[in-house]
């Protein structure tokens, strides 16, 4: 690290000195062209310190990255500067569960997310969700050649049991989605970019044998033939430090849906604003505000869910669907350890979501009704090593209803 006396010694030469020289250390996978293209000092340029210290905070800010420090030497009027970089780990396996009453998913497979060391991202997964298997692959190259465009592909072999909802009451099918999808993505700035591209996926649903009702209503069979072409924008000013997060990010996803079938068309709109903020040394206040509206608006196969592996914790297994959703998550970590590979926190949370009922109109959002307020609190086991590794376990209450409360299990924070 940089002692003060060198610090002042740059803040009043800093308009005469000039970039001689840039290095990393400590990298063992990670390319260093790679790292090149988010710093801003570069040789022969005039040196800033301001710009130093917010390339180090970019350089924390990526996956393949748990820490980022510098070191500089000045001769004469001429600056090295050696960047020591922590690599985090990016290639491991995937062992991921979860659950809810009623429902116990496993997941395995493995994911890279700094594949090949240029940042690039290859994942791919085995699901048994509602004792249905599902697979998954994903590859994404946010830069191609080094340049401002890149590129997705997917594969997504999906199937579950979904409960639907009619005025008779609940409905369970069995539901599959073969999807195969690209997308191109450019970059406006650093952790700034917008993402163009579609999919097309077959849906299928089956009547499970198993039902609550007699004589459930609803076809016996469906099958439903889709293209999809969607816009996203992703502004992302979080910054990192080890599991500590502070800053803010805004994704909106806009999605337009043919139904090759019929010819008939609905879209969806989805916001999504997190925000987080450092408390003292050990704490970390975090929330995520979510918005959604669609306009297939009279149908039991509405697209946003109430579930606790989504929006509400200790609600149970998509327990009701809607065409429209609001939904504020709070969220308060505190540290009560942190070694050198392990971290734990204890948390406490507050999640409010209300939807607009199938048919409905936006006055559902504001209905008493609709309002699912759920409180509890939970535990984190963080290896810090690696990106968003963390084992969490939460408990929560519905605030109107003690009796409606349950855990839930899973990787990785819940937003």
């Amino acid at each position: 690290m940089v002692f003060v006396f060198k610090i002042l010694t740059i803040n009043i030469l800093n308009a005469q000195l000039s970039v001689e020289f840039v290095a990393f250390s400590g990298l063992k996978k990670t390319k260093e062209t790679y790292l090149q293209r988010f710093l801003e000092n570069e040789i022969g340029a005039d040196f800033s310190f301001e710009k130093l210290e917010k390339e180090v905070q970019n350089l924390k800010n990526l996956n393949a990255v748990a820490n980022a420090e510098f070191q500089i030497d000045t001769t004469g009027n001429d600056v090295k500067i050696t960047y020591e970089i922590e690599e985090a780990l990016t290639l491991f396996p995937i062992v991921n569960f979860g659950g809810v009453e009623g429902n116990v998913w496993f997941q395995l497979g493995f994911t890279d997310l700094n594949w090949l060391g240029k940042g690039m991202q290859l994942s791919a997964f085995y699901q048994n969700n509602d004792w249905r298997n599902n697979f998954s692959l994903y590859y994404r190259v946010p830069y191609i050649k080094g340049s401002r465009w890149g590129a997705s592909v997917s594969f997504l072999k999906w199937a579950s049991r979904e409960p639907l909802y009619f005025d008779e009451g609940e409905v369970l099918y069995d539901y599959d989605n073969l999807s195969f999808g690209a997308t191109t993505i450019y970059e406006l700035g650093f952790n700034h970019n917008i993402e163009f591209g579609g999919s097309y996926f077959i849906e299928d649903y089956g009547k499970s044998a198993q039902q609550s009702i007699e004589n459930p209503p609803g076809p016996e069979t469906l099958q439903q033939p889709k293209a999809l072409i969607k816009l996203l924008h992703n502004l992302n000013r979080i910054n990192y430090h080890y599991f500590y997060l502070f800053g803010f990010l805004n994704t909106i996803n806009i999605q337009t849906v043919n139904n090759i079938n019929d010819g008939t068309w609905f879209s969806i709109v989805l916001n999504d604003t997190k925000f987080f903020k450092r408390i003292g040394k050990k704490g970390n206040l975090g929330g995520r505000l979510r918005l959604g509206l669609s306009t297939n608006n009279d149908t039991p196969f509405a697209p946003f869910v109430l579930d606790s592996h989504v929006n509400i914790r200790g609600a149970g297994n998509r327990i009701d669907r809607g065409t429209g959703v609001l939904v504020l998550n709070l969220e308060y970590r505190h540290t009560i350890f942190d070694r050198k590979l392990f971290a734990g926190q204890v948390v406490g949370f507050s999640d409010v979501g209300t939807w607009r009922n199938p048919g409905g109109d936006l006055g559902d959002l504001t209905e008493i009704d609709n309002l699912r307020p759920f409180a509890g609190g939970g535990i984190r086991i963080i290896y810090k090593k690696a990106f968003d590794a963390v084992l969490r376990l939460d408990y929560g209450v519905d605030l109107r209803d003690v009796e409606e409360r349950g855990f839930v299990l899973g990787f990785g924070q819940y937003f």
